[in-house]
């Protein structure tokens, strides 16, 4: 299949400066990850130039990636500018540094998405970029095994803030389908 051009704009999209600025959405039930048979995270991304070679995170549930003692769930972008996904139960990382194939550039928008099932199925975990797969990787144990208690956040994790424009931010409790992520 050919590669498709996105074309989105939006002037009331998030702006992270990179350095404090965050969203903090709290720990309402809805959000609780245990509960959920599955989890789609979707949002519009476009990096700031300063932002390439740096972490930044998009949407985070927990204190950090760095420790999988710590129960939490990391989305983001990391090394070479790939999107990474980190989840852990407080024991161990149940989805441990899923990464997309492609980087991200500055300056574009790109619409990415995380979708679980919450299994421990093969390539039960996937990334998107613009509607396609991108990256595939497998939980070593369920969705329900996550108890956190920790506040949803848009834009940072600790030290690592995000440095370009969120927009179109969704949170799913199932994994959506292809066809369902191509039509966000």
């Amino acid at each position: 299949t050919g590669t498709t051009s996105v074309n989105f704009t939006n002037t009331y999209a998030l702006d992270f400066d990179g350095t404090d600025d965050y969203v903090s959405i709290g720990n309402p039930d809805e959000l609780e990850l245990s509960d959920a048979p599955g989890i789609t995270l979707s949002q519009w991304v476009n990096m700031d130039p300063a932002a390439i070679d740096n972490y930044n995170a998009f949407i985070t549930k927990g204190t950090g990636w760095d420790s999988a003692s710590a129960d939490d769930l990391t989305f983001g972008m990391w090394d070479n500018n790939r999107l990474i996904m980190y989840v852990s139960n407080g024991s161990s990382y149940i989805v441990n540094g899923v990464r997309s194939d492609s980087s991200l550039s500055s300056s574009t928008w790109y619409h990415v998405v995380f979708a679980w099932d919450g299994t421990t199925a093969t390539n039960a975990v996937k990334i998107y970029i613009d509607g396609v797969v991108d990256g595939t990787g497998t939980a070593s144990a369920a969705l329900s095994t996550m108890q956190t208690t920790h506040d949803l956040v848009l834009g940072s994790l600790n030290v690592h803030t995000l440095q370009g424009l969120m927009d179109d931010v969704r949170i799913y409790n199932r994994a959506l389908t292809p066809t369902e992520i191509s039509s966000l």
